[in-house]
């Protein structure tokens, strides 16, 4: 089963200048916790805002979200999926993140849809449900500190090594990756990557 067979199609979006306050009447409005950001006739993905990144990153802060934007608080660069990933690459690139939603992006980076824990585990087989129930588990433990994740040499996410998605070795040191993609793309050219990150060194 693939992403696109799961996910809910032409989410709401916001752009970089859409206001908190509408931010945030978007999720009320469309019962969500997550909004796309986009930019440009394409919808090009360039950040999400959740609830946690308002309160987080405005509230916590002393800010006044009602004279913040989008562009303020939201998480970039973003963690994402096409139509064709798998749902168990998407349930692997969710629990390596401890992120109970992903984006969806077409084949020029443009925002065409979004998959939730809950759609995954309401309409995916009880096998890759399952997956999605260890995502749950893990966002409830404590985030893992920043000097323990490392980045994934193709897409740049951070990742945690203890949960990442795949691995590979090369010339003396190993690498994590969010997904079996960006481990395929990094070992069809490791040169083109190894200088992006500091790699795990094996002991």
């Amino acid at each position: 089963m693939q992403v696109r067979e799961v996910m809910v199609k032409s989410p709401v979006c916001c752009l970089p200048e859409t206001s908190l306050r509408e931010v945030a009447r978007l999720m009320a409005d469309h019962d969500c916790g997550e909004i796309p950001v986009i930019e440009g006739r394409e919808k090009r993905l360039i950040g999400v805002v959740t609830d946690r990144d308002i309160t987080i990153r405005t509230l916590a802060q002393g800010r006044n979200p009602l004279d913040l934007a989008a562009r303020d608080c939201m998480t970039t660069p973003v963690v994402s999926v096409t139509p064709e990933t798998s749902l168990d690459d998407c349930c692997r690139t969710m629990e390596a993140h401890r992120i109970r939603r992903v984006p969806v992006v077409d084949e020029g980076g443009g925002c065409c849809g979004i998959v939730s824990q809950a759609d995954i585990a309401l309409k995916a087989p009880s096998r890759t449900a399952e997956v999605v129930g260890e995502v749950s588990q893990h966002t409830r433990t404590p985030a893992q500190s920043a000097s323990a994740m490392v980045t994934d040499p193709v897409c740049g996410m951070r990742v945690d090594p203890k949960r990442a998605a795949a691995r590979a070795d090369f010339e003396g040191a190993t690498y994590y990756f969010c997904s079996d993609a960006c481990r395929e793309r990094f070992e069809s050219s490791p040169d083109d990557y190894v200088a992006r990150v500091t790699a795990v060194r094996r002991e």
